[in-house]
């Protein structure tokens, strides 16, 4: 319920800058200010299609199941494992 609670709160504080900052962004000026504009703008976009996303995915419970790991593939992590750990130590005289 918190992370839901979040991602409203994010959506609807990210609505509001678009909102309120549309009318002050400069469309009309340099190079630079045009830039500026048109990146906010894809920012603040970016921000609201992830939240909104984000929010309609959420509750669906979809979980993606990992087919189990053979006796081979199993061996093979173990003794990654094992190798990392030898490496790891270092020896103080």
């Amino acid at each position: 319920m918190a992370l839901k609670f979040r991602l409203m709160i994010s959506f609807i504080v990210a609505l509001w800058l678009l909102w309120f900052a549309v009318p002050r962004l400069p469309l009309y000026g340099t190079d630079l200010q045009f830039g500026f504009s048109v990146l906010w703008l894809a920012f603040c976009l970016l921000v609201i299609a992830a939240n909104l996303h984000a929010l309609l995915r959420l509750g669906r419970g979809e979980e993606v199941e990992r087919p189990a790991l053979t006796k081979e593939q199993r061996e093979v992590i173990r003794r990654l494992q094992q190798a990392r750990k030898k490496r790891r130590r270092i020896e103080i005289h």
